[in-house]
């Protein structure tokens, strides 16, 4: 535990993951860590992987997470190791070039560009806003350096899409098996899979890039064979792809081009380059046997490919080790199976010892069963759904997230008037969060406030509600996906069971904190329990109605909450 934070005492929780990676490491093996907010997974992760690392000295290691928010959580624990390691961060152009929205023609002609690597101040450990900030004041180009940076690496922190988009890794010259790869926050990773290897290329900017772009022949032969198919195609009638769509030859091409090109054609330059690719994948998919992996479609607007099974994207990470890892991985056994992935190891350190109450209620005050399905959504279900909210809001202190299935289901609980009878607290739309942020805050620390938000959505995830800020949350419904790609009954059952559960774990955020946790839909009473996270399946309560469960939740606080009082 040398590696650990001065002064810092590793939990039992972290000496089980960081123990138990550099087992799974040392064999070559996949794993799953699913670690609770406050457990340290974080710089329990970054320990192993240095450790393994150390071991390894001509091996690199990959770092992803969703955001560059979440990567700038992550450097910042990094920061707190006791380690020196050679260092990256990968940044896309329109975060990070100077002359974006200039006139200038190329790369090769601004004067920011040099073709050389930067690996001075590698050890320096910087966020994107900090290198960014440094490399402006030098006058250099920061997506050069960090480019450049990639073959010196020992560890490389990097948004999702630098590994998971086709051809995008190998275009960074990095051999995968010489690597491990972290993917943090991979709770959403088989729909961020599918929409990696998913893409729409609108014919107009076809054309707009066939007007001005006559001298890359190949490419340009490829996109007019396209604008000439007929009005539906699929990948298995076209017999100029395979003249064409190469792996290899998309690399070269990207590799000898993208320097030259108008800066404001880059973007749509790369997009080309990866349907081809994407028609190239599927073909090769197509002639082992897997011709429902990808949809490929063409009207008069736009042309699709559309892939069907996040395990394509895992077919071409040839890495030593994956580890995927979240707070919530709950349903953890959906991953192997979506991705086409073993994962040999399954660490799970979720602690059963949070402050929280957590209450499942199955009818309302009108005596319906609470039912989030779209055709039960009656005006009766909707009150029943206002009351429990304002029955809460009467009992809980400070800030509530309630979290709903969608945008439209907001709108429609907003018009009935229970909603605001007598809990005297402010109401904010997740739809205003990002202007009105620190509004919420500020409410709820006073006099209260309730926040309605939807699964999946800003508030779910990347932002922090702890304390006061979010003392209960309610989770209204079970938010099934609409089957955008044919995807079978348990796959979306497990899609809206994540959403679920990460919604959910908005709730307590670190080992002093508690908070009221409620569930309203009646399906959760039946047998669903191993889909939710152990934390919330191991204290879970069943309650007939919400008369019932407002005097537990009462009584609960008495019990567990210092200086409580009752309203």
């Amino acid at each position: 535990m040398e590696l650990f934070p001065p002064k810092k005492i590793p939990y039992e929780s972290q000496k089980i993951i960081i123990n138990s990676l550099e087992l799974a490491l040392d064999k070559r093996e996949n794993c799953l860590v699913e670690s609770s907010t406050g457990s340290g997974k974080t710089i329990a992760l970054l320990c192993a992987a240095v450790n393994w690392q150390r071991k390894n000295l001509n091996k690199k290691i990959i770092y992803a997470s969703r955001t560059h928010e979440q990567l700038k959580q992550v450097i910042h624990e990094f920061k707190t190791l006791n380690v020196k390691m050679l260092n990256t961060i990968l940044i896309g152009k329109e975060k990070s070039c100077l002359k974006i929205g200039e006139d200038i023609k190329s790369c090769l002609e601004c004067h920011h560009f040099q073709d050389r690597q930067y690996t001075d101040e590698m050890y320096d450990i910087c966020d994107i806003e900090e290198l960014t900030s440094k490399y402006i004041k030098k006058n250099m180009c920061t997506y050069q350096i960090v480019k450049g940076r990639v073959p010196f690496a020992e560890i490389i922190f990097t948004p999702y899409n630098f590994v998971l988009d086709i051809g995008a890794f190998q275009n960074l010259g990095i051999v995968a098996d010489n690597c491990i790869l972290i993917l943090d926050e991979g709770h959403n990773i088989p729909k961020i899979a599918i929409d990696a290897y998913s893409l729409e290329l609108k014919l107009h900017t076809i054309n707009l890039f066939l007007k001005t772009n006559k001298d890359l022949n190949l490419i340009c032969d490829f996109l007019q064979n396209i604008l000439n198919a007929p009005g539906i195609f699929s990948c298995d009638t076209e017999d100029f792809i395979e003249d064409v769509c190469n792996n290899e030859w998309c690399i070269d091409i990207y590799n000898q081009a993208i320097n030259f090109l108008k800066l404001d054609q880059q973007s749509i330059f790369l997009n080309i380059i990866k349907f081809i690719q994407l028609v190239n994948f599927a073909n090769n998919y197509k002639e082992i046997g897997y011709d429902d992996y990808f949809t490929f479609s063409k009207n008069m607007y736009y042309i699709k490919c559309q892939c069907n099974s996040s395990s394509v994207a895992f077919k071409n990470l040839n890495f030593s080790s994956i580890i995927l890892a979240s707070g919530t991985l709950s349903p953890i056994d959906r991953f192997g199976n979506e991705l086409d992935v073993e994962f040999k190891n399954i660490i799970s350190v979720v602690s059963k010892e949070r402050k929280v109450f957590v209450s499942q209620i199955s009818k309302g005050l009108i005596d319906n069963y609470l039912d989030s399905t779209y055709t039960k959504r009656s005006v009766d279900y909707f009150k029943d759904v206002a009351i429990a909210i304002s029955t809460i809001a009467k009992i809980i202190p400070n800030g509530i997230l309630v979290f709903f299935p969608s945008y439209e289901f907001i709108n429609n609980i907003s018009l009935i008037p229970d909603l605001y009878i007598g809990h005297g607290k402010k109401i904010f739309k997740e739809q205003d969060l990002n202007k009105n942020y620190n509004g919420y805050m500020k409410v709820a620390d006073e006099s209260g406030a309730i926040l309605l938000s939807v699964y999946r959505g800003v508030a779910s995830e990347g932002m922090n509600f702890s304390d006061q800020y979010a003392r209960s949350v309610i989770c209204v419904g079970i938010p099934y996906p609409p089957n955008e790609s044919n995807s079978n009954f348990e796959t979306l059952e497990n899609d809206a069971f994540v959403a679920l559960n990460q919604a959910a774990g908005r709730c307590v955020r670190h080992n002093d904190d508690w908070g009221v946790l409620v569930f309203l839909d009646y399906r959760l009473a039946l047998n669903k329990h191993d889909k939710l996270a152990p934390w919330i399946s191991s204290k879970l309560r069943k309650h007939r109605n919400i008369r019932k469960a407002s005097a537990a939740i009462e009584n609960w606080l008495k019990l567990n909450v210092e200086n409580f009082v009752e309203k």
